[in-house]
Formats: structure tokens, sequence, C-alpha cells
């Protein structure tokens, strides 16, 4: 009995390992019609005045010049902008994520002696500080691959919310 005892010891260990090493599973979309719920719409009309540019629209050139400087100091606008830079920026580092780290360090120190330990000749010691440091992140549950994938998925929501305003 005390046999098996060990055995069932060391086969939980090796099932909880082999269990552990693929805890995400890989998103599925669900098919969805979302063209047919918002409110019965039909696609049969194929020009509508949303699918003008507006430049084609307002054909008055002071109109143009006022729509254009609205457009130019919209702060929605600059707002959505800086949420996109801000987002790239963010998926840049994601990516970067993967790559090792690498750091240096060095560092100069001057310690005052006492009299007993210098023994009266010494009365200061230099110290010198160098370190070279490197680490690298295995992605073994996934976590950089998701955090990239999220990244990217904020980016792309930033350009989207750009879209309505940004000119034709």
């Amino acid at each position: 009995m005390n046999d098996m005892k060990r055995r069932y010891l060391l086969l939980l260990p090796c099932v909880t390992v082999v269990a552990s090493c693929k805890v995400t599973k890989t998103y599925q979309r669900p098919a969805t019609d979302t063209v047919a719920q918002y409110r019965g719409q039909s696609l049969s009309d194929t020009m509508n005045i949303a699918r003008l540019p507006w430049r084609t629209y307002f054909q008055d050139a002071d109109l143009q010049t006022l729509i254009a400087e609205g457009l130019s100091r919209n702060l929605h606008l600059k707002m959505a902008i800086t949420r996109i830079e801000a987002a790239n920026a963010a998926y840049q580092q994601s990516k970067a994520a993967f790559l090792p780290q690498t750091g240096f360090n060095a560092g100069y120190k001057q310690s005052r002696l006492a009299y007993p330990q210098g023994f009266g000749f010494v009365t200061t010691t230099p110290q010198y500080d160098m370190s070279l440091s490197a680490s690298w992140e295995a992605d073994i549950w996934g976590r950089l691959r998701s955090s990239k994938k999220a990244a990217y998925a904020s980016l792309l929501a930033g350009e989207a919310a750009k879209d309505p305003y940004s000119p034709a």
C-alpha cells in the first residue's frame, strides 16, 4: 500500500504540470447576422448621401473652407489621433516584449576611512561597480501573445473611432 501511495504522489505533479501547459483556448467568433438586426435595414440602396464625400456634396467654396477649418480644429478628431498614437505605441511595446531585455549599470563611490582602517596613511578608498543583466520571458501560457492581440485590437478600435471624423 505504501508503494501505491508513492506512485500516486509522483503521478499527481506530472498530471498537474501536463494539464497546466495549455490554459487558454483559441477564440472562435460566434456567427451572427447583424445586417438584418438594425431596424430592418435593406441593402438595396447603393447610392445615398452618406456615401458621398462632403466636398462633392457641398459645392460652395466658402462653405468648404469653413468645413475644412472646423475639421482641422476638431478636438474630437485630435483626441482620436492621440488615442491612435498611444495605442500604436502600446502595440509596438507589446511586440517588443517578445525580445530579450538587456541592461548595463556602472557606478563609482568614494568612501572615507576611519583613522585606524587606513593606518593613518589612506583616508579614502574608491569603489567601482559594474553590472550587466539580460532577461527573456518565454511565452508559455500565451500572456505576451494575448497582450499583443489586445494592443492590436485597441489600435484598430482607435482608428475606427477616428474614421467618422476624417475628411473625405
